[in-house]
Parts: C-alpha cells; sequence; structure tokens
C-alpha cells in the first residue's frame, strides 16, 4: 500500500520527500550536538559562579564565626540569598546537622554532604565548603552548604532549543524552495514530451519539442522529433491501407453479424442443453451410484456365500432400504424435471391445512418418537391446492427438522395472513451460516454442518418443495441464525 502511494506521486513531490528524509537526520544530529554544547557550557558557568561565590562567602561565614557573631552569620547568609540564585545557605557541624540556614524548615535535619562535583536536583545543585570557627549553639561549625538554582542555565538551554528548531525549519524550507525551482527549471522539456506524446497518443504526430541544448535531454529530444516524424509516415501509410480494407469488410460484416445472431441463439440452446446434461451425470455418478452398489454387493454376497436365515434377512433389509432409497431418488429427480420444465401439474381441491400438518406430524412422531409441538388455529379456513404435493412439502421441512434439530423440540405452526396461510417449520438446531440462506433451495445444495454429514440425500427436497410452492403461487423462505435454529416458512394464496 506505501509503495504504491509513493508509485502516485509526481517526480517534484518525491524529490523534495527524498530532501526532506536525507535533510532531517543531518540537522537533527547538528542541533543535538549545539544544545549539548550549550547545556555543557551553561552548567559549567553556573557551576563556575557557584564555586567563586561559595568560596567568597565561606570566607566571610569563618571570619564572623571566629568573632563569635551569630548575628552577623545570619545577615552574610540572608544577604547572599537576596540578590542571587541562591536558593538557601546553611551552616553544618561535623555531624552534617544543620545549625543555622536561611529556611527555617532545616534547622537541626540532617544534611549529607555531596560529592566534590555538585550533581542536579531538579532545577537546584548543593555544594559544600569548609568554614571554621566558635562554636555556634554548642555545635562547632563544619561546613557552608549551598543550594544554588540552575534556573538559567535551563533557560538557556530552552532557548537554545527553540532557536535551532526554528532556524532548522527556515533551512529546510529554503532548501526544499530552492529544490522545487530547479526540479522544476529541469523537468520542464520533460513535460513538453510529455505533451507530445499525449498528443500523438490521439493520433497526431504533427507537434515536436523544442531542443534546447546538447546534453542528454536534448538528444532525447532530437531522437523523440525523429521518431515522431517516422510514425507520421507509417501512420499515413497505414491509413491508406486501412481504408482500402475498411471497405471490402464493411460488406462481409453485415453478413457476419446475421450469422453471429444466429449462432448466439444456436449457443444459447447449447449452454442450456450442456447444463441439464451435467447436472443429470452428477447426479448419477453421485447420488444413484452409492444405492446401486450397496444393493449388487449384498445380492452377491447372497448368492455365492452360505448364510444364516438371520443373516440373509439382515442383508435383505440393507437391499430392500438401498432399493426404495434408489426409488426416492429417482422419483426426486423425475419431480424436479417436470418442475423446470413447467410440466408440474396440479390437482386442486379444498383442504384443511391443520389436518395435513396433523397427519405429517403423527407420521414422524411415532416413526422418530420425537417432540413436535403444533400450534395451528382451529378457524384457519380451507384452501385450494393440491394436498398431495403440500403433505409432500411439509414432510420435506419437518424431516430436515428433525435431522438437524437432534433431541430438541420442533415447532409447527400455522395463521392467516395477507389474503392466505403461512406454515412455518422450527427447529432449534444448528442453523445455516448467513451466506448459505440463498443456496439453501438450489439443486444438490447439503449443508456443511456435522449434522448434514451424518445423514445422506439427494439434496432435492427443497428445491423441490420451492418448485410446488411456486406452482400454487406462493412463495417459501428462509430464516436462520447460527447456534439458534433454523425456520422455514411458506405462503399458500386463498385465490390460488
Amino acid at each position: 500500500m506505501l509503495f504504491e502511494r509513493l508509485r502516485a506521486l509526481s517526480f517534484r513531490t518525491k524529490l523534495l520527500a527524498a530532501l526532506v528524509v536525507v535533510n532531517i537526520p543531518i540537522f537533527v544530529v547538528l542541533s543535538t550536538s549545539e544544545i549539548i554544547a550549550v547545556r555543557n557550557f551553561s552548567f559549567k558557568r553556573e557551576t563556575d559562579v557557584l564555586t567563586t561565590e561559595g568560596q567568597f562567602l565561606a570566607h566571610r561565614v569563618s571570619s564572623a564565626l571566629f568573632l563569635n557573631d551569630s548575628a552577623r552569620v545570619s545577615r552574610i547568609l540572608s544577604a547572599a540569598i537576596t540578590p542571587h540564585q541562591i536558593k538557601s545557605a546553611s551552616i553544618l557541624d561535623s555531624e552534617d546537622m544543620v545549625i543555622m540556614s536561611t529556611d527555617p524548615s532545616l534547622l537541626g535535619k540532617y544534611r549529607p554532604l555531596l560529592e566534590s562535583l555538585p550533581r542536579p536536583n531538579g532545577e537546584y545543585i548543593l555544594k559544600s565548603f569548609i568554614v571554621s570557627g566558635k562554636p555556634i549553639h554548642r555545635s562547632m561549625p563544619r561546613f557552608l552548604q549551598i543550594e544554588f538554582s540552575l534556573s538559567k542555565a535551563f533557560r538557556d538551554v530552552a532557548s537554545t532549543v527553540y532557536w535551532e528548531v526554528f532556524i532548522d525549519l527556515v533551512e529546510l524550507l529554503i532548501i526544499l524552495l530552492v529544490a522545487w525551482i530547479l526540479s522544476g527549471i529541469l523537468q520542464k522539456p520533460l513535460n513538453e514530451m510529455r505533451d507530445v506524446s499525449d498528443k500523438m497518443a490521439t493520433g497526431d504526430f504533427s507537434s515536436r519539442v523544442a531542443v534546447r541544448s546538447g546534453d542528454v535531454i536534448g538528444r532525447l529530444a532530437g531522437a523523440f522529433n525523429n521518431m515522431a516524424s517516422r510514425l507520421d509516415t507509417l501512420t499515413n501509410d497505414l491509413q491508406n491501407e486501412i481504408d482500402r480494407a475498411t471497405g471490402e469488410l464493411t460488406a462481409r460484416n453485415t453478413e457476419l453479424k446475421e450469422k453471429h445472431r444466429e449462432l448466439e441463439e444456436t449457443n444459447r440452446k447449447l449452454r442450456e442443453l450442456d447444463i441439464l446434461k451435467s447436472d443429470f451425470v452428477s447426479m448419477v455418478s453421485h447420488e444413484l451410484r452409492t444405492p446401486l452398489t450397496s444393493i449388487i454387493g449384498f445380492a452377491k454376497t447372497l448368492k455365492t456365500l452360505p448364510l444364516s436365515g438371520e443373516q440373509q434377512k439382515h442383508y435383505l433389509d440393507i437391499i430392500e432400504s438401498e432399493g426404495k432409497r434408489l426409488s426416492s431418488l429417482v422419483e426426486e429427480y423425475l419431480d424436479i424435471s417436470k418442475i423446470e420444465s413447467g410440466n408440474i401439474s396440479l390437482q386442486r381441491a379444498p383442504i384443511k391445512i391443520s389436518s395435513l400438518i396433523k397427519s405429517a406430524v403423527e407420521s414422524f412422531s411415532l416413526a422418530q418418537r420425537k417432540i413436535i409441538i403444533v400450534d395451528v388455529p382451529a378457524d384457519v379456513p380451507d384452501i385450494m391446492a393440491d394436498g398431495n404435493l403440500i403433505i409432500r412439502v411439509l414432510y420435506n421441512l419437518i424431516d430436515n427438522a428433525i435431522k438437524y434439530s437432534g433431541s430438541q423440540e420442533i415447532i409447527v405452526t400455522a395463521h392467516v395472513k395477507d389474503n392466505g396461510i403461512a406454515v412455518s417449520v422450527r427447529d432449534f438446531g444448528p442453523g445455516i451460516a448467513p451466506d448459505d440462506i440463498d443456496k439453501v433451495f438450489g439443486k444438490f445444495y447439503r449443508g456443511k454442518n456435522q449434522a448434514a454429514a451424518k445423514h445422506r440425500g439427494s439434496g432435492l427436497g427443497l428445491a423441490i418443495s420451492k418448485g410446488i410452492i411456486e406452482a400454487h403461487n406462493g412463495k417459501i423462505w428462509c430464516e436462520s441464525e447460527p447456534g439458534k435454529g433454523t425456520k422455514f416458512t411458506f405462503f399458500l394464496p386463498f385465490a390460488g
């Protein structure tokens, strides 16, 4: 994605981007070096000032201490912090305890001496100087400790950072401006060649590029003009040949168009026949082969092996089951063929939908020992429909619900809706994925979950049900949510 965006940029934009990428690290390195130098200089300057003032102040304090003049010591310390950057000045005894300080909160507290080189402490540094004199408050003074502010050094560093960033931005803008102007000058002959090539692409070979220099770009412009001249000559010759051939092709083209229309219609019919043939071949290979193989295999076993009566009965039951399955598959394929060809015939008569539902439910309840809940109002009116076909739709929907719901219950409902009757079969199985809901009514569709893998079938039940309902001018649809079950509903209008 990033490379595609870079390729979409213009040449001048790419050049400016390259300059920015190259110069920014250089500016960062140079600016960082200057900022570090300014920081070191500022801290060194402030440290030197602190040392000088501390030594001078220690000498004065020592003189006052020899005179045992505590008041003078206090005045000297107070005077030291007033005009300068000294935050506090304290006198420490040999046990590093504060015995006198301009900051009353430090009196009597332990203040460890720092190393000879001061260490930063926020915006302040501490430095100690040796003093001597007579005792103060019965404690022998030993050190003068000064807390010195580095705020000026920090201000100098911050100011340097601001100016470095400003100067770097100005320098970068100047470099980009100069590069933009120079790239425009260098790119001008290339833009002219692009404009001429665009005209050549439309068939205009009369334009030429101005040759302004003898460098590689000038030689390229000359070669470009020579190519344009040769193309102009070739194009004129080709156009004459095309005009001659076009006259001959026009007459043939009219005849070919008519034949093409006839071939397209023939091909369309052939494609439809090919699709029908493919479906049929697929059906035979995937569905009919399995029961036929079982019937033939068990029949050979009965003929060749001496089996007990119980084994023979078991094998005959399998042959009978596979034969019924084969018969059912053939019947389904014949039905879907009738539906697709529009040859399905309806024997319409007044039917009670509640009776059909009851009959279908009882069949499955006894055979499958399944709990099926029926919710059909007693006053649901009769409807004109083919009862045998409608009950087949109910069998298909209930059979699918049993296959995919496991041991959970099934709910069958019916109610009057929009001048017709809507019948629903609801299960609480694994449900159908949203992407597969539109496929369930297609031919040969089988579910992709574990329940579908356990049950064999042709995949035509829902397709046949859809064809039967639509033949009654009704509609059928599916609602499902993965993990919460599926609900199939079909609607039959009263008018038929």
